[in-house]
């Protein structure tokens, strides 16, 4: 089991890391939008201003996907050519694997939110700073997190950091699919494939 990490990620830790440093780049990118729109809350209303928040997330959140997608496409598209040369087996799974690995700091964020909060004593403290500390890596979801559902904000629903997961390890697996099976055909450059 080990070796098999080992190898995965030998082969495979540029787009992991890298679907990691993309998301804390969206994230601060989705701060700056969002503190932007919220910000012109005095001059144009405030519930105009939510609703641009969360246009701003969704467009933040959309780019992010699309750049996990594309990247974790362009190592199976790279791995496709490996498996048909005979050089490699295919797995479709890989691109699951990236996304779930990427997203570890994320499950470690969302698991010390969702234990703290649930423990009176830390949950002004403790559980604080992973919430804070999680809506700063999330950032591109900032404007949905303000969301309010009933009386209850998404971002004090502790779950809801678990949910943001998905999408990325979803992007990341079927970028990987649709490369490594051939479903879109787009030749790899040469640079590609020396990073994968």
């Amino acid at each position: 089991m080990l070796n098999k990490f080992k190898e995965f990620w030998k082969n495979y830790s540029y787009g992991t890391v890298r679907i990691f440093v993309d998301q804390i780049a969206i994230a601060i990118f989705g701060l700056a939008l969002s503190l932007g729109t919220s910000a012109a809350s005095p001059h144009m209303g405030e519930e105009t201003a939510k609703m641009l928040t969360v246009i701003a997330s969704v467009f933040s959140i959309l780019f992010f996907l699309f750049m996990v997608g594309e990247l974790c496409f362009k190592a199976g598209a790279g791995d496709k050519e490996r498996v048909d040369n005979g050089r490699a087996k295919k797995n479709s799974l890989i691109g699951l694997w990236m996304g779930l690995l990427a997203n570890v700091p994320n499950f470690i964020l969302a698991f010390g939110y969702t234990v703290f909060s649930a423990i009176p004593a830390t949950e002004g403290s403790v559980s604080g700073f992973f919430g804070l500390a999680a809506k700063l890596v999330c950032g591109e979801y900032l404007g949905l997190l303000s969301i309010k559902v009933g009386d209850t904000m998404l971002s004090s629903i502790p779950f809801v950091y678990f949910l943001i997961i998905i999408p990325c390890v979803f992007a990341a697996w079927l970028g990987y699919y649709l490369g490594v099976n051939g479903k879109i055909t787009l030749k790899p450059t040469k640079k590609d494939m020396e990073k994968f």
